[in-house]
């Protein structure tokens, strides 16, 4: 493939361009000396001839460079070899296994034909059972004959034409991916009926293997015992269809008379709806303006009811403030370090960060915390938080010594905490 690639490189495209171009100046050279060296009788035609010589050799050149600009263009256009090699394999497969499946058809059809003309008496019950399972009919066959001959056709097909493709020197035709569909679903349908002939082929072996020879015949065949149990199974079939519209007849019978009785009973029905829907809707009216009276009635009661509570929570609200009023002393003794604005926050997980803004410390964070639960453990967690805030000395130090084995130095800036906590969130003195 190198080989015959190099003559088609761009040094020699370039070379055999300038011969072309050469080969044209010589010519016009040789035509214009030929012209002053010649008598007035020599005719036009030499001439021509040299013109015509000159165009059908640069024609030449044009024609090998575009065969040579395709040939490059080739080059791109070529495919491996190993996909329509795999092809061709499994269409020779799907070949092969078809011929198999002609033959094993072929030597059934055989054994087939011994065993309708056995006579039926060689033949046990259980394997009177076997034979009912076998294809015996002709159409069956036929079909399983038409299809592996179809399915032997198409491989053969494919094999043919891949083996044409895998004897080029360059393959340039791509395979085309609903061959390759094909191919698979030729190969499941194969396999496929080869399991299926080669079984019943095995079990109608094995009967014939089993076959006795009966002393007494019963004069009848085993093709005509298939006719019997053919006819049995259609005798079978009409008796459950018969059976089957009958019962199909007294069902719609059944359901035409509920249907019937159904109707009459929903006619009472309405009638009987109708009546009660009237007399309902008469108390609905009246209960509706009953009730509209009542909810007037408590709408007003309501609205007092929070009319009163407001004021109750003002009220609530101002006695708290002035509670928190009289306690500052004990509060800014206590709770500086809390009310202190700083952009050092204390968190609901026991660490600090930074805000953007400066504020005080958030009552939810401590109450999150656990810093208000009442009790020594509650106090605890009060002297964690204020040593968490003094440690970064951004704040004032804390009240108490948050070192002391006893917890209770905490317990007055808890009880203010939890006392006056909303009011001094109110008040500005603490974060929300």
């Amino acid at each position: 493939m190198s080989t015959d690639n190099n003559s088609f490189s761009p040094s020699n495209r370039g070379f055999i361009q300038i011969l072309g171009i050469g080969l044209l100046v010589a010519a016009a050279a040789w035509l214009l000396i030929r012209r002053f060296d010649s008598t007035p009788e020599e005719p036009l035609a030499k001439a021509l001839e040299a013109k015509k010589s000159a165009a059908a050799e640069r024609r030449k050149l044009e024609d090998q460079k575009i065969e040579e600009d395709l040939a490059f263009a080739d080059l791109d256009q070529i495919h491996d070899s190993g996909e329509w090699r795999q092809l061709e394999l499994n269409c020779l497969y799907v070949v092969k296994v078809a011929d198999r499946v002609l033959s094993t058809l072929e030597e059934q059809s055989k054994l087939r034909t011994q065993l309708l003309q056995s006579d039926a008496a060689d033949f046990t019950p259980e394997l009177q059972n076997d034979i009912r399972q076998l294809p015996l009919a002709d159409l069956p066959i036929a079909q399983r004959i038409q299809d592996a001959t179809i399915l032997r056709h198409k491989g053969q097909a494919i094999v043919e034409q891949a083996q044409r493709i895998l004897k080029l020197e360059r393959i340039t035709t791509p395979l085309n991916p609903e061959t390759t569909e094909a191919v698979a679903k030729y190969l499941r349908l194969i396999d496929e009926l080869a399991k299926e002939v080669d079984a019943e082929f095995a079990m109608l072996k094995r009967v014939m293997a089993s076959k006795k020879g009966s002393r007494t015949k019963s004069g009848q065949t085993v093709e005509q015992l298939t006719v019997i149990w053919a006819n049995e199974e259609v005798e079978k079939y009409l008796a459950a269809r018969q059976k089957a519209i009958a019962e199909m007849r007294a069902k719609a019978e059944a359901e035409r008379i509920e249907a019937e009785q159904k109707l009459e009973e929903t006619r009472v029905r309405a009638e009987t709806d109708r009546l009660r829907a009237e007399k309902e809707l008469l108390e609905l009216k009246a209960n509706a303006e009953m009730e509209r009276l009542a909810a007037q009635k408590r709408e007003t009661a309501a609205a007092a009811e929070v009319e009163k509570e407001q004021l109750a929570a003002v009220a609530r609200e101002k006695a708290a403030d002035a509670a928190m009023q009289a306690d500052m002393p004990e509060i800014k003794k206590y709770l500086s370090q809390f009310m202190m604005k700083s952009n050092r926050q204390f968190r609901s997980n026991g660490y600090t960060e930074l805000s953007i803004e400066p504020a005080p410390i958030s009552l939810t964070s401590l109450r999150a915390f656990g810093a208000l639960k009442p009790g020594m453990g509650g106090c605890y967690q009060l002297k964690l938080a204020m040593g968490f805030l003094a440690e970064k000395g951004e704040r004032v130090p804390a009240p108490i010594d948050v070192a002391a084995f006893d917890h209770a130095n905490a317990l007055p800036a808890q009880i203010l905490l939890i006392k006056h906590g909303d009011a001094m969130v109110r008040a500005g003195l603490l974060s929300p």
